[in-house]
């Protein structure tokens, strides 16, 4: 599960390196109110699930949503840093708060179900494992569309 769930983290970073990559290269064509829009949307995404899968993978929680937070904030000054100072600030802002909500967005799958009143705690292991494996997955596939749909719409 550890492997996997490493997996789709590295996934993630590759899928927003290569969306980072094609709009870098055409950075002139991005006006203002597009820059606000990768800045917002692609840190915002890329920051929920990160934070996510690091409250997933790390055992101790609070050093989850610090290093998810500081990993939403690479993100957003990264994504930011492509046309100007104020895509820049608000990159780095969505980045701190999208990163700590990921990490809330985590909790629920591993407090949902209390294996306090079962006598075979195999049920709430598998339980949990589901919910976090079916919950990073679509997380994973909505970067994924989120990251596709930000470099076509240079196109358009």
């Amino acid at each position: 599960m550890t492997v996997l769930l490493c997996c789709l983290l590295v996934g993630n970073y590759v899928i927003t390196f290569y969306c980072y990559h094609r709009l870098k290269h055409v950075k002139t064509l991005i006006d203002t109110r597009f820059a606000m829009t990768i800045a917002l949307t692609g840190t915002g995404m890329v920051s929920v699930i990160t934070g996510m899968l690091f409250f997933f993978l790390l055992q101790q929680f609070y050093f989850a949503i610090v290093v998810s937070a500081l990993l939403g904030m690479i993100v957003g000054f990264t994504f930011g840093s492509i046309v100007n100072l104020n895509a820049f600030y608000i990159g780095g802002i969505t980045g701190f708060i999208q990163g700590t909500m990921g990490s809330m967005l985590g909790v629920p799958v591993l407090s949902f179900h209390d294996g306090s009143h079962h006598e075979d705690r195999s049920h709430y292991l598998m339980a949990s494992f589901d919910g976090m494996l079916s919950l990073s997955l679509f997380g994973t596939i909505l970067v994924f569309i989120t990251m596709m749909l930000l470099v076509y719409a240079l196109k358009v």
